[in-house]
This record gives structure tokens, sequence and C-alpha cells, in this order.
């Protein structure tokens, strides 16, 4: 028998002070603190991956203004300080991240038309050396109910892979680490670099007499710098530097609408083109990546009566897209996946009987199609060979659910 268990130990402290400048109420000057422990130790079948993280982080913000409160000033400095100690199966990874870095946002804000920041952040840290993050905002009112936004920005972080695809372990996969990269010297990897970018628009409007909101956003990531992780080989994850480029433009239309008064109708479409370039398979689309995908929610909430008695009702329709699936072309023939998953229509439903402002009984249906994935663990038969993977999940694999639940609010 394969099985998995994961016991985890968290914990978390938040100290916040601040000083008001008794005269000048919009001069502020405050300390944050932050402490977090974390030891998580976790096994999948024959693989072990144990992580503790010691981490605290200290900031030093100031707030005050320039002429008068349309002109905002903020800028402080910050301190972070992490230990990390991973076990990978026999290996005893360990690293120390130590950063100083400081910030200046400036902020305009004319509440009738324009709102915008822009600011610029510093850093030192022993493992990247030292960068620069710009950000800017602008948020403008074209019309009394019409908006548009606008922002840009440059994130830098250093990826912890294990971490982020510890679904790796629910499989054989060989570890594998390409140009010559060890395991464990996380100096040799390149940090994740990324411009993200983008615009929204917002209006306001009345159709048919009703009240209705109307959003379409578009918004880029492109990567200068990234950990390529690479599921294209059936029987191994390989982590190498990104050679060439990586992106992700996301394109949403979101459309909500007051039928009636009890009534609201919400559409929402996404559509993500996000692609890597792979050493040896040439640039592809992200794994198991919706292409298109499209929500559709009406909600409707009952008039109450004298007894503070209503009904209410809830049902959501879900469209996800095809996805590409990783590369299965060299595992024996009854081990092969499709290259491109099923296309998923997914509802949930729930109705609740309102009784007073403590108690409601509910009742519903999760995945009311009774959608299953297929295939879902390979050479689910050998556990322990070298062709057991259950990484490929794209969708439901437990079918309908029912649940009957009731709801008790103490005042």
């Amino acid at each position: 028998y394969w099985g998995g268990k994961t016991d985890s130990e968290i914990v978390k402290t938040n100290f916040k002070f601040g000083y008001v400048d008794p005269v000048i109420t919009y001069r502020t000057l405050g300390i944050q603190f932050a402490y977090t422990g974390v030891d998580m130790g976790s096994s999948f079948g024959n693989s072990i991956y144990d992580i503790t993280q010691s981490g605290i982080f200290t900031n030093l913000v100031y707030n005050s203004i320039i002429g008068n409160t349309l002109h905002k000033i903020k800028t402080g400095i910050s301190i972070s300080y992490d230990e990390y100690d991973e076990y990978v199966n026999n290996l005893d990874i360990s690293r120390t991240e130590k950063s100083i870095g400081a910030y200046f946002e400036y902020n305009y804000n004319d509440a009738d038309k324009i709102n915008l920041s822009a600011g610029l952040r510093v850093d030192n840290h022993n493992k990247i050396g030292t960068f620069i993050s710009p950000r800017f905002h602008m948020n403008y009112m074209l019309f009394p109910k019409s908006t548009i936004k606008f922002s840009v920005g440059k994130a830098t972080r250093l990826p912890n892979i294990f971490s982020e695809n510890q679904k790796l372990f629910f499989s054989s996969r060989e570890i594998i680490f390409s140009d010559g990269l060890n395991l464990s010297d996380f100096a040799n990897l390149n940090t994740d670099e990324a411009w993200n970018y983008g615009i929204s628009i917002i209006n306001s409007f009345k159709l048919f007499r009703k009240e209705s909101q109307l959003t379409l956003d578009y918004y880029v990531t492109d990567f200068e710098n990234k950990v390529v992780a690479d599921w294209e080989t059936p029987t191994q994850i390989n982590f190498y530097n990104l050679i060439g480029k990586s992106f992700s433009n996301s394109f949403q239309a979101q459309f909500s609408y007051t039928l009636s008064n009890s009534i609201d109708l919400l559409f929402a479409y996404k559509n993500t083109l996000a692609k890597t370039d792979y050493i040896a398979h040439g640039r592809l689309k992200n794994p198991l990546t919706p292409g298109d995908r499209f929500f559709f929610n009406v909600a409707y909430n009952g008039p109450t009566n004298d007894k503070g008695k209503n009904w209410k009702y809830d049902l959501t329709f879900n469209h996800v897209g095809q996805q590409r699936i990783p590369s299965t072309e060299t595992n024996p023939s009854e081990y092969q996946l499709s290259e491109i998953s099923e296309r998923l229509n997914l509802i949930n439903t729930q109705i609740t009987r309102v009784f007073s402002e403590s108690f409601q009984i509910y009742i519903g249906v999760e995945n009311l199609t009774n959608y299953r994935q297929k295939n879902t663990i390979l050479a689910a038969d050998n556990p322990f060979g070298d062709n057991f993977d259950a990484t490929y999940i794209y969708g439901p694999i437990f079918g309908r659910m029912s649940y009957l639940g009731l709801r008790y609010y103490i005042n």
C-alpha cells in the first residue's frame, strides 16, 4: 500500500506599535514585528520531505504629507531574517536568507478624479544581492460611473522549489537539476524576476432600469528570470534556470446585474495564455492551466416575513476549458494519457431556509453533473514502480456530493 502523512506545527506572532503626532495628526511613525515558526514533517510512500523555518520581519514606517493632504508620502526600512532547513529524501539542505530594504512611496489622491501611487524599493539580500523594485498604480475616473485603473511593477524573489512543487512527492519522479546545478546549492538557481502590468476598466450603468456593472481586465506577467519546473519527462522532474521566455497574459470580463430586489446575476469569462520555454521541448503552454473559464452565478434572497423567515437560493455554473497535460508518451501504453484534458462543466447549488437571525438550515449539492476524472493515478497497481504518478489531476475525482447542515449564530 502507498500512503502519505503530514504533521505540522506553526507559530505566528505579530506586534504593531504606532505613534501619531498630537499636533499634526497626519504624521505617524509605526513599528511592525512578526515572527513565524514552521515545523513540518511529511512522508509520501518512500519519499520524505521535512522542513523547518524560523523567520523574523521588522518594519519601520513613517507617514506624512507634502503641503496638503492631496500629497502623501510613506517611507521606511524593513529587515527580514529566515532560516530554512529542508530534508528531501536523503539530502539535508539548509540556507539562511537575510535582507534589508528601504522604500519610498508618493500618493496623490483627488477623490473626485484621480488616485495615483508611485513607489521605489531598494533591497540588499545575502543570496540575491542588491535589487530595485519599482511600482506605479493609477486610478482615474473618466466619467462619474466609469473608472480606469493602470498598474505596473517589478517583483523579485528567491523560489522555494520543493514547497512550491510539493505534489512531485505524490509520484516516483526522480529529482533532476540541469546545467550542472547542485541540489544542495540554491545559490546556483536564478531568482524569480518578473514585470507585472495591466489595465482595468470598470463601468457602472443602468440596464432596463436595473443596476449593472461591467469590468474588463487585462494583465501581463513577463519573467526575466525564473526557475523552471519541467514535468515533461514522465519519470523525472527537472529544475533549471529559464533560457528564453516565460509569460502569462490574462483577460477577464465580468458583468453583474440586479434582476430584481431579490435576484442578482453574475457572469464572468477569463482567458489565460501562459507559456514557458523548455530546454528540450521548446515553447509550450504551462501544464494544467485552463485556457478558458466561464462562470455564472444566480443568487436569490427572498423577502423576509414578519417572523424574520425567508428563503435563499444559490446556483453556480463553472466551465473549465482544456488544459495541456505534461507528456506521457515515453510511458508504457497502459500508462499514457491524452495531451489535452477534457472540458469541465461543474454545477453547485444550495437552498437555505432562514428561521431567524441566529438559525438557518441548508441543503445543497456539489458537482451536480457527477463528473469524475478518469485515470487519476497512473500505475496505481504498482505504487512503488517507476511509472506511479498522481500529479495529473485537473478535475473532480469524488463525483457528486450532497450535504445537509445548519448554522447557528451566537451573539
